[in-house]
């Protein structure tokens, strides 16, 4: 059924004309089952049968987005190795403000959480880390951040990351060696000077934990935020003695890949 205006006219109406059309003529008209299913999978901005089953727990909720798309309802299906459904961003919008209005912050913390989950399971990483952002999820988020930095630094895909460690409380990142690693890393092929205090903080908290690894690849990233600057080689001398104090104290690297990154 279609319900007397087309996704494409929404832009003739202001923001309060688009809600209140969506509230009155849509929302409050639909079963409550359906209602709910709206509100929980709108923390999705794009998903499959399968993931909208599990957010949801509905069995049904292939055929409730098939049949949300098949008749006009704000909802978008593309086809890729399954269905991929999103609603109207406006249509979404309005989902997730009334759905912080309506569920219990416990209600609305498990869902920010399993939207996320699922949506880094389907590929969509940066999704899931906007997601966990807003709910403040910071120690979601920086598991994200952990897992996924370094595929993206290989791929060259800096800014994103920054972006990410930047929204980040400051404190959790200054307490965080590999965040502030992670951070040296993003700002090193643009910003080499602005790098090195970030590899040196990182430095001297993986020594503290007694970290090899990271140890010696924050000592490779102020080495090398120093060569790439092209400014000041003085420090250097300082730095290499450091290094032979290292080699005496963890006897060695601790790995081929580590090895080959400080001889570099």
């Amino acid at each position: 059924v279609r319900r007397g205006i087309e996704p494409q006219m929404l832009g003739n109406l202001t923001s309060e004309e688009i809600f209140d059309y969506f509230g009155k003529e849509i929302f409050d008209k639909t079963d409550k089952e359906i209602q709910e299913f709206f509100l929980k999978t709108a923390f999705l901005p794009k998903m499959t049968g399968r993931m909208a089953e599990e957010l949801t727990d509905l069995s049904s909720a292939g055929s409730i987005l098939s049949t949300q798309n098949r008749n006009n309802y704000f909802t978008e299906k593309r086809f890729q190795k399954e269905p991929i459904y999103q609603y109207h961003p406006l249509f979404r919008e309005f989902l997730l403000s009334r759905a912080k209005k309506i569920f219990a912050t416990e209600t609305l913390s498990l869902l920010y959480s399993r939207a996320a989950r699922l949506l880094e399971e389907s590929g969509q990483t940066e999704s899931a880390v906007s997601l966990l952002r807003e709910a403040g999820d910071w120690d979601g988020m920086v598991g994200l951040i952990m897992k996924h930095a370094p595929s993206l630094l290989a791929q060259g895909r800096n800014r994103p990351l920054q972006e990410w460690l930047e929204s980040l409380p400051r404190d959790i990142l200054e307490k965080n060696p590999w965040l502030l690693y992670w951070m040296g890393s993003c700002r090193l092929p643009f910003n080499p000077s602005v790098s090195q205090p970030y590899f040196e903080k990182a430095f001297q908290r993986f020594k503290t934990e007694e970290n090899a690894a990271g140890v010696f690849l924050a000592w490779s990233g102020i080495v090398e935020s120093i060569t790439s600057g092209f400014e000041d080689f003085k420090p250097l001398d300082h730095w290499i003695s450091v290094f032979e104090e290292l080699m005496q104290r963890f006897k060695g690297f601790p790995s081929e890949e580590i090895a080959l990154r400080v001889t570099t």
